[in-house]
């Protein structure tokens, strides 16, 4: 999940005990040096996700992109650190579909998983959108200066 919604580390864990506090989630401590906590949903902590995944969303899609700033704010930056920048991200697009691609190549014959691999599919198509505007990015910027 972390892949297209990331959240503070320290939420992970006070978040499922908020929850279990108002009744949504029960939580089963384990005897030992450790005492790991699990958490499962409650009859009520069931419901209630089943109401908010019923609630259609409205709200438009929401990219967090510090490439993507730094984009729009660059004429303040030299051409040589914008093209540097568009480089970075092809590189780190390129990466992240390979990820992508090998989660897939892992779970795809996992019939449990299936419909956890339709957001990865989102993802690859989003990752691979944003490597090709980077590239046609790049492209254009070298193209220009030939």
């Amino acid at each position: 999940m972390g892949y297209f919604w990331p959240f503070p580390h320290a939420q992970l864990y006070s978040e499922p005990r908020r929850l279990a506090d108002v009744g949504l989630l029960d939580v089963a401590t384990e005897d030992g040096r450790r005492r790991r906590q699990t958490f499962s949903l409650t009859a009520s902590g069931k419901q209630r996700l089943q109401e908010w995944l019923a609630e259609p969303v409205t709200d438009p899609m929401q990219v967090r992109d510090i490439a993507e700033l730094k984009l729009f704010f660059a004429e303040l930056s030299t051409e040589q650190d914008t093209l540097e920048l568009a480089q970075e991200q092809i590189k780190q697009h390129t990466e992240r579909i390979a990820t992508y691609d090998a989660m897939l190549v892992r779970y795809d014959e996992i019939p449990e998983v299936q419909a956890r691999l339709v957001p990865l599919r989102l993802g690859l198509r989003l990752e691979h959108a944003a490597l090709d505007f980077w590239t046609d990015f790049v492209d254009s910027a070298i193209g220009a200066h030939e």
